[in-house]
């Protein structure tokens, strides 16, 4: 038998661990959300208060609605040479860059732009916004490429 002076600590416990992390339905999604993936995670990019860009390591983008607690959208990115993708955002925009390709893609998962990059050896890429224009550099080996606009 345990003792009521034990059964008083359980049942403590049990307050203090089970219901303590209990919230009101206003704040779902802002205290407490997780990402659904198909894959173990590699980057992650948050953005404003209800956007979450995840990849996975096989390629898969996904973009994660924080307020609906809801997966929006996923695409498979091209796996053609075992790309390791890195995730940047450019205001309600997504950059998705390997050494082999860079894309740009919106909220609603559309394909801004791709542009392969040509050359040997990894590669980088610098997108920008000044006095109202988008400027896009991408350098790889001896390769460069600008951009004015998409």
């Amino acid at each position: 038998m345990i003792g009521s002076a034990a059964k008083k600590v359980v049942f403590a416990a049990a307050v203090l661990l089970g219901g303590g992390f209990g919230m009101y339905e206003t704040e779902r999604g802002k205290n407490d959300w997780s990402i659904q993936t198909l894959g173990e995670v590699s980057d992650l990019v948050l953005f404003t208060d209800r956007q979450a860009y995840s990849l996975s390591t096989d390629g898969l983008l996904t973009f994660f609605d924080t307020t609906s607690q809801q997966m929006s959208w996923r695409k498979q990115l091209p796996q053609a040479h075992r790309e390791k993708y890195t995730l940047r955002h450019l205001g309600r925009n997504l950059i998705a860059l390997s050494d082999n390709r860079v894309a740009m893609f919106n909220s609603q998962g559309h394909i801004i732009f791709e542009q392969p990059l040509e050359g040997d050896g990894p590669s980088v890429a610098e997108i920008f916004k000044a006095d109202e224009s988008i400027f896009s550099c991408f350098v790889r080996g001896d390769d460069v490429v600008v951009y004015k606009h998409y």
